[in-house]
């Protein structure tokens, strides 16, 4: 609970930290990029937080497995995408899909315990 409540509290302030600065540092970057790296930061921050709340209702287990998916997946899409937004550094780029493809395996597992609740 304390891992996901944290990861929750640091996606949303590195999400609110990165609107910020993008929209008062105006420095060279590919904007889009950092957008949308903000975006899933603030979302999963906030399913975590979500996530976090279900402990009563769901298997101790299953809900670390999805938070794990939540923030290994945010850590690698978001990241990459904020690196790509900054950097030359293309080899990144695969990085991005593996962080997607852990989100949606996330949501689903979460989906398939919904039935469960």
């Amino acid at each position: 609970m304390r891992l996901m409540l944290s990861f929750a509290a640091l996606f949303v302030v590195c999400a609110i930290i990165i609107g910020a600065s993008s929209a008062h540092m105006g420095l060279e970057f590919d904007s889009s990029r950092l957008h949308k790296a903000k975006d899933y930061l603030f979302y999963h921050g906030l399913a975590l937080l979500g996530l976090s709340s279900l402990q009563a209702q769901c298997s101790q287990l299953k809900l670390k497995g999805i938070a794990l998916g939540f923030i290994i997946g945010t850590i690698l899409f978001s990241g990459s995408l904020l690196l790509l937004s900054f950097t030359a550094w293309q080899s990144l780029a695969m990085l991005t899909p593996i962080g997607g493809m852990s989100l949606l395996l996330s949501w689903l597992a979460l989906l398939l315990q919904a039935r469960h609740l």
